[in-house]
């Protein structure tokens, strides 16, 4: 196959009968497995984020995604994962003869016993299904066998329904000097791997909103915050307490299930991006003459601002003398204080330009600060991985 959804779009190949074309068979896994993928129980296709890469949208047996094959009377199902009832089970390839005795325990819903057929013209339906009871995740089903010289159809079977499962494969089963396989339908369906769209909320008149229990006019509010239910979603942080991180950007949120948005105590909206990450770095400091940390360059990152303070940036510097080893001699090093921006008052030993683009470190003003001999100093900034 060549694309995600073609084993239902069309027929692809001499041993497929079913579709969703006009005209097609439609049997009932079709519809049980979208069922089943609307609670996200599905076949995970890893492969399908590799950009650029031919096997980004195959799902052929080599490339595996759990497709079904077979020969004679062995089906083989390629190695792939499945996402069952939150649980995630990484299926091995594995091929078994349906009609061999060592393959009975995989048919539990027909008493651990493999499919027959009475003679000519009778015919059954077989399905193969995730099974997380089963060594290799696999089992198999059948249905009451027909005889289609009176006008009748076999039909699927239905016991694997009795819990949340996702059929692979359906095949028709018909006699040929015994049980042999005419048909192997591909009923695979896929929960994508990401990337997840989610777009950002906001009120009637445009600005970053967080959750609301009035979101349609004239309809009843809803019931947030609902007892042990979170989730994610977007804004502009513009319009929080203080000043967030990230405004007039979208980011992602989480609601909790305490209180909506902004909550006394914890439980309500929390914002999860831009997600603040620490770094470290040491630098040769001369005291006497003033010096200058440049963002992007000196350092990798721009230093977050203080959602309290926007003045003020998450930024540490420690100062000490490299010559320094004896016991007690650290207890000489120091901590800069960090000013306003700009520099503003009260004047601190450190400080972020008016433009926001660098730490400027003032000389010690002709030896009126006490540096205790340090020569070098330790930036510990946070920031969120930009410049």
């Amino acid at each position: 196959m060549a694309s995600l959804g073609e084993g239902h779009e069309k027929k692809t190949g001499s041993d497929q009968e079913d579709g969703l074309l006009d005209g097609d068979v439609l049997t009932s896994p079709t519809l049980t497995n979208f069922n089943e993928r609307a609670l996200m129980n599905g076949v995970v296709p890893i492969t399908v984020n590799d950009y650029h890469s031919s096997n980004s949208n195959r799902l052929s047996y080599v490339n595996g995604n759990c497709a079904t094959s077979f020969s004679g009377t062995t089906i083989t199902v390629a190695a792939g994962t499945v996402l069952l009832d939150g649980m995630f089970y990484e299926v091995s390839s594995i091929a078994k003869d349906i009609t061999a005795g060592g393959t009975a325990s995989f048919f539990p819903y027909n008493g651990n016993s493999v499919p027959t057929l009475t003679g000519s013209g009778y015919e059954r339906m077989l399905l193969v299904y995730v099974d997380p009871t089963k060594a290799g995740f696999i089992g198999y089903i059948y249905g009451d066998e027909v005889n289609t010289a009176t006008g009748v159809y076999p039909q699927s079977p239905s016991g694997h329904l009795a819990k949340h499962t996702i059929v692979l494969a359906s095949c028709r089963l018909t006699y040929n000097s015994g049980v042999a396989i005419a048909k192997c339908n591909d009923k695979r369906v896929f929960i994508r791997p990401g990337p997840y769209p989610i777009s950002a909320l906001s009120n009637h008149a445009s600005n970053g909103s967080n959750p609301a229990n009035d979101f349609i006019a004239g309809s009843q509010n809803g019931t947030l915050p609902v007892s042990d239910l979170g989730f994610l979603f977007a804004r502009n942080p513009r319009g929080l307490s203080g000043t967030p991180n990230g405004i007039d950007q979208t980011h992602l949120f989480f609601q909790s299930d305490k209180g909506v948005g902004e909550y006394a105590g914890g439980g309500g909206v929390y914002q999860l991006t831009p997600t603040h990450r620490t770094s470290k770095k040491i630098f040769d400091w001369n005291p006497a003459a003033a010096k200058t940390i440049t963002f992007g360059t000196d350092i990798l990152f721009k230093p977050l601002q203080s959602q309290d303070d926007s003045t003020l940036y998450l930024i540490e510097i420690h100062s000490y003398d490299a010559s320094d080893t004896g016991a007690g001699e650290k207890l000489r090093d120091g901590i800069l204080i960090q000013s306003a921006q700009g520099g503003g008052a009260p004047v601190g030993d450190f400080y972020v330009n008016t433009a926001g683009t660098a730490i400027t470190i003032p000389d010690d003003n002709g030896g009126g600060f006490e540096t205790g001999g340090a020569d070098k100093i330790l930036v510990t900034y946070t920031h969120a991985g930009h410049t």
